[in-house]
């Protein structure tokens, strides 16, 4: 599982899917980042 670590301490989860800009998507709770799934390959298909 890919995270980086904040200054506080906190452990954030991230995917990286291609070259593009980054793109930030925050979910809401009780959700995981498998709701983006769809949106993700989307955007990456189109190079975004």
């Amino acid at each position: 599982m890919a995270t980086i670590k904040t200054s506080d301490g906190t452990e954030l989860y991230y995917k990286d899917w291609g070259s593009g800009k980054p793109i930030f998507f925050s979910h809401g709770w009780p959700l995981n980042s498998d709701m983006w799934e769809y949106q993700m390959e989307f955007l990456a298909s189109k190079g975004l």
